[in-house]
């Protein structure tokens, strides 16, 4: 019998030997599991983020594209706007040319017809006729300069 309880005792302990390694076993085989779990996760996540960046990347180039294209549009409408501006101030230019010149012309029509009176002729000729004369302009000084001879 004490025979008996010996083998029964001895088979009782591997059997839980047994129990006890198939645990540590399991343990270990969960551990890995759990690891390998977590690299999934964790290459999964690192491919998510990898794909926003790539869309952020692609965005950005998108975006830069976008500005590159309104600073060239707002550069071609300053450049329209300044041609614009000068278009008016090229005839107000023009206007002011003519209307001195055809001072000049009437001017120089009257002062004609006041050299009956050299006296009162030369007297319109140094205050009226010569605010008119363009002297920066060779030709127009010349012409004026042989009005009293």
């Amino acid at each position: 019998m004490a025979r008996d309880n010996r083998l029964s005792a001895d088979r009782r302990a591997h059997a839980n030997q047994n129990t006890l390694e198939e645990a540590r076993t399991l343990q270990e085989l969960a551990c890995t599991n759990e690891v390998l779990g977590d690299q999934t996760w964790t290459s999964g996540a690192k491919k998510k983020c990898e794909s926003e960046m790539g869309n952020l990347a692609h965005d950005l180039d998108e975006m830069g594209g976008k500005a590159k294209l309104s600073e060239e549009k707002a550069q071609r409408a300053m450049i329209d706007a300044a041609r614009l501006a000068d278009e008016p101030r090229a005839e107000q230019e023009a206007t002011q040319m003519l209307e001195r010149y055809s001072k000049l012309l009437i001017r120089t029509a009257k002062f004609k017809e006041l050299c009956r009176c050299p006296k009162t002729a030369l007297v319109y000729l140094r205050k009226k006729l010569a605010s008119c004369v363009d002297h920066s302009n060779q030709e127009e000084e010349r012409n004026f300069q042989l009005l009293p001879a």
